[in-house]
């Protein structure tokens, strides 16, 4: 666990599970900061839709997506479904 480290989210319809995220940056959309983890390492967001479906990314400071090889990995609690 780390901290200062910096995540975000892209929330979309769950219109098809299976399919990819149109709303992800690649695709025009756009990253919403959820913030830094503490100094256990750890972050809370609350007050999310429970609708749709959540792509949990970690970034840089500036909102940005970090490459997959450069990710400290996640680890998702709470009331998910996966």
């Amino acid at each position: 666990l780390e901290e200062g480290a910096t995540f975000g989210y892209v929330h979309g319809d769950a219109t098809n599970n299976d399919a990819p995220f149109p709303e992800l940056p690649t695709n025009g959309g756009v990253i919403t900061p959820a913030g830094v983890t503490d100094g256990s390492g750890i972050l809370t967001v609350a007050n999310l839709a429970s609708d749709g479906r959540y792509l949990v990314v970690e970034t840089d400071g500036s909102g940005n997506q970090l490459p997959a090889d450069a990710i400290l990995g996640l680890y998702c609690a709470g009331d998910g479904d996966t």
